[in-house]
């Protein structure tokens, strides 16, 4: 029998996730919703230098070691999944809140908002934080 296969003119096109490095977005970009895997490093993540689309938005971060800072416009609501072995959320206005082995899920905003950002965040050991600005 004859073999058939696929014939693939133009690769997929990837992006490199550094592991050791910084993380911070650009002055003004067009939202795509962001993935991220780290092992260690900072990520800050600024909102508010973009256009969310309606509905809802994604950030997916997983990281070893490092602090996240997600910054986010008031007109926007925030759904927040935190998981870590050994980390510190800070919240808005809230109080930090030290996490050893454990998870958490926060919202802010109005429920049937136009725009709404998703945001999971999981660490070995590394904080969150996330501002209104």
């Amino acid at each position: 029998p004859e073999i058939i296969k696929p014939i693939i003119e133009k690769p997929f096109e990837t992006e490199k996730n550094p592991l050791i490095d910084e993380f911070e977005t650009a002055r003004e970009y067009k939202w795509q919703d962001i993935q991220l895997q780290k092992l260690v490093g900072a990520i800050t993540i600024d909102t508010t230098e973009t256009i969310l689309p309606t509905n809802r938005a994604f950030i997916t971060i997983n990281q070893a070691f490092g602090k996240t800072t997600i910054l986010v416009p008031y007109e926007v609501t925030i759904e927040l999944h935190y998981s870590t072995f050994y980390g510190e959320a800070t919240l808005l206005h809230e109080q930090p809140q030290r996490l050893i082995n454990e998870k958490i899920v926060f919202t802010d905003g109005e429920v049937d908002s136009k725009r709404s950002l998703v945001i999971y965040v999981t660490s070995w050991l590394g904080d969150v934080e996330v501002k209104r600005v």
